[in-house]
């Protein structure tokens, strides 16, 4: 029983650190979020998921935020997704129209998020 605690202490510790680096944010799939961030899309749907809110893009479809950058620091992009769809999901992240990340994920992690950090090139 004292390793939950310990273990939800650990996870509030982490989510603090995360917001005091945190330069700006964006709730994909939040209308309010998506217009402050200049949202651009095509063929793409949201909605929410296990009490989330999400977007998806379909056939081709894309969706663009514009997001601050620290003017003097190097910047890191930090993305999450659902693990637990059942068809293969393709997509490529841009900062600043150069390419950053590509990724594949399908089934990997059924019923939870996934995140990961991809660093912004240099010179953004």
């Amino acid at each position: 029983m004292a390793a939950r605690p310990a273990k939800e202490k650990a996870a509030e510790a982490a989510r603090r650190e995360l917001d005091a680096r945190t330069v700006d944010r964006v709730v994909a799939g939040s209308e309010q979020d998506e217009r402050a961030h200049a949202i651009e899309e095509t063929r793409s749907d949201s909605g929410w998921l296990e009490g989330r809110r999400y977007r998806s893009a379909r056939g081709g479809g894309s969706f663009s935020y514009a997001l601050k950058v620290p003017p003097s620091a190097p910047a890191v992009l930090r993305v999450a997704y659902w693990g637990g769809e059942s068809r293969r999901h393709r997509f490529e992240v841009l900062v600043e129209a150069r390419s950053s990340r590509h990724s594949r994920c399908s089934t990997t992690g059924p019923g939870r998020s996934s995140r990961w950090s991809t660093p912004s090139p240099s010179g953004c």
